[in-house]
C-alpha cells in the first residue's frame, strides 16, 4: 500500500518520492521499501534498507468561488442648478411728492423730496396758486415758478375743491417727505 488518496507520495528525509518513482526504486521482495534514492545512498551504487516515513497531508481547503456581485449603478446626478444670483433689494428711494401745475397754459409736473417745500400759496384761492418760492429751496430745484395754479397732488386733481381741501391734501402728502 503506498501512501493514501490524499498524499500519494513518501518522504525520505528531505526526499519526496512519488508511487512511480517508488515502483521503479523497490528492489528485491514486493514488500521490502529499500530505496535508492540520494538520502539513502552511502556511495554510489551501494543499496542500503532505509525506513521509509509516511505522511499525512491534510487536504488544502478549496478557495471559495468567487461571487458574482452586481454593482450598483450610482444614482444618477440630478442636472446642476443654476446659479442663482441674488439681486440686492432695490435702494429704496426717498419719499417723493409729484405736483402737478399749471402754467402759462400747459401741465408741468415738479417732484419734491424734502420738506419744508420752501414755497407759499395765495390764501383762498381756488384752485390754489403760488405765491412765493425761496431762492435755492427744494420748490425752486424742483422748477415750481411764482404764478403757478396747483392741479394734482400726487395723481389726485384738486379741480372743484376748496382752499382749505387741497390744502389739507397737499399736507397729508408732505409729511413721509425728509426733513
Amino acid at each position: 500500500h503506498f501512501g493514501s488518496r490524499a498524499q500519494p507520495w513518501l518522504e525520505c528525509g528531505s526526499a519526496r518520492i512519488t508511487s512511480k518513482d517508488f515502483v521503479r526504486l523497490r528492489r528485491g521482495r514486493p514488500d521490502s521499501a529499500r530505496m535508492n534514492c540520494c538520502c539513502a545512498c552511502a556511495e554510489e551504487g551501494e543499496v542500503i534498507d532505509a525506513p521509509v516515513k509516511m505522511v499525512e497531508q491534510k487536504p488544502v481547503p478549496k478557495a471559495p468561488e468567487p461571487r458574482i456581485v452586481e454593482e450598483k449603478a450610482p444614482p444618477p446626478a440630478s442636472p446642476p442648478k443654476a446659479a442663482v444670483i441674488e439681486q440686492p433689494p432695490p435702494a429704496k428711494s426717498p419719499p417723493s411728492l409729484t405736483l402737478t401745475f399749471v402754467y402759462e397754459g400747459k401741465d408741468v409736473d415738479c417732484t419734491l423730496t424734502k420738506k419744508p417745500l420752501g414755497m407759499k400759496f395765495k390764501t383762498g384761492s381756488a384752485p390754489p396758486s403760488v405765491s412765493t418760492v425761496e431762492a435755492g429751496g427744494p420748490a425752486d430745484a424742483a422748477g415750481v415758478k411764482v404764478g403757478m395754479q396747483l392741479k394734482a397732488v400726487a395723481g389726485t386733481g384738486v379741480a372743484g375743491n376748496t382752499f382749505d381741501e387741497a390744502f389739507d391734501l397737499l399736507k397729508k402728502h408732505v409729511v413721509p417727505l425728509q426733513g
